[in-house]
């Protein structure tokens, strides 16, 4: 089973283009780029949206397309490449946590994805683990 790699980058420039800096910046908290499959939000202001980007690597020989991004209450998939993933290339996930409780959190978002060439072949899943403090 092939599994997306998460990788590391950093934004030293503005976003490379007008659309995909449309989609996503919308002016949370923090809009960062990450690679891990997890992500720890720190501490954040109850009802104050915060973003994180991940960035989703194929390492694969054949081109992969996101299905569907499950995410639990309080977490929003704000948007995420819809075209397929060609091999050796990456597309982008992101999130945004809003909630109006304070507390500890812990959030799961399950990703699933397939072979673009093989439309009713088999689903997989990777995960995305995401906490923090509202307060």
């Amino acid at each position: 089973m092939k599994r997306l790699l998460f990788t590391a980058i950093l934004f030293s420039s503005y976003a490379t283009s007008t659309a995909t800096a449309a989609l996503y910046n919308q002016g949370t908290q923090t809009d960062s780029v990450s690679s891990a499959p997890f992500y720890d939000f720190g501490n954040i202001i109850k009802g104050v949206p915060v973003a994180k980007i991940f960035k989703i690597f194929n390492p694969g020989n054949k081109p992969i397309r996101i299905r569907t991004i499950d995410a639990p209450l309080y977490c929003e998939v704000a948007a995420w490449t819809q075209k397929p993933i060609k091999p050796g290339k990456a597309g982008l996930i992101k999130i945004v946590y809003n909630t109006d409780k304070s507390g500890v959190f812990n959030a799961t978002l399950k990703i699933v994805y397939y072979d673009s060439e093989n439309l009713k072949g088999e689903n997989l899943v990777e995960d995305i683990l995401v906490k923090g403090l509202a307060y």
